[in-house]
């Protein structure tokens, strides 16, 4: 009997900071909305929010610690960070994250694809262990998308907010010719778009934080 390689989630982890942001808390409250407003329009009452100083690597530690210990401490090949907050633009955040959960030199780096990053993140884990490349890889999302939306913008500022998830993803024998399931990825490119970051070229040395998000309507 021939046999495959496929990836399963072997541990999960979270991570959100404990600063708790309600509709009616400033800055919200200081803009043209009502409690009401935000929740019949999102569904949402409350969001948690970073405080100065805690970065998108920060909760990404936590969040990886936590799924490292659930899969029970394996030894990971590769690290990969989807992020659009990322500590620094260079270098990537993922060798830090690495570093600070004690992994030592293994592969990590960064992927920036917005609320998709994290999909993306277990494509690429699973395409690493279904080639040999790995035999198990944890995926980080983080975002600490409270320090870039601009908080007079009430398409923004009342629906984004900050935190972290991972899962370890550890190569498994499949039986062949048993279903392979891969993911279908895709993209759609526009002339224009209705949220952006910043401008599209060229490249901007400006910061962080100086071209918050806005909706654009």
């Amino acid at each position: 009997m021939a046999f495959s390689t496929a990836s399963v989630v072997a541990g999960i982890g979270s991570c959100l900071p404990p600063r708790i942001v309600h509709n009616s808390d400033p800055p919200l409250s200081g803009l043209d909305v009502t409690d009401e407003w935000i929740r019949t329009r999102t569904g949402i009452e409350r969001r948690c929010w970073v405080e100065p100083g805690t970065g998108s690597g920060d909760l990404a530690v936590e969040a990886g610690r936590a799924a490292l210990e659930r899969a029970g401490d394996p030894s990971v090949d590769l690290v990969v960070l989807t992020t659009t907050t990322p500590d620094h633009h260079s270098p990537a955040t993922a060798p830090w994250v690495a570093a600070q959960l004690g992994l030592g030199t293994v592969a990590a780096f960064d992927i920036a694809a917005a609320c998709s990053g994290f999909t993306y993140g277990m494509a690429m884990g699973d395409a690493w262990i279904r080639s040999g490349s790995a035999e198990c890889v944890l995926v980080l999302a983080a975002e600490t998308l409270s320090t870039i939306t601009d908080p007079s913008d009430r398409g923004t500022a009342v629906v984004f907010a900050d935190g972290a998830g991972a899962a370890v993803l550890r190569s498994v024998a499949r039986m062949s010719p048993a279903p392979s399931k891969r993911p279908v990825l895709g993209a759609m490119a526009r002339s224009g778009t209705s949220l952006s970051s910043g401008r599209a070229a060229p490249a901007d040395p400006t910061p962080r934080g100086s071209h918050p998000w806005r909706t654009g309507v």
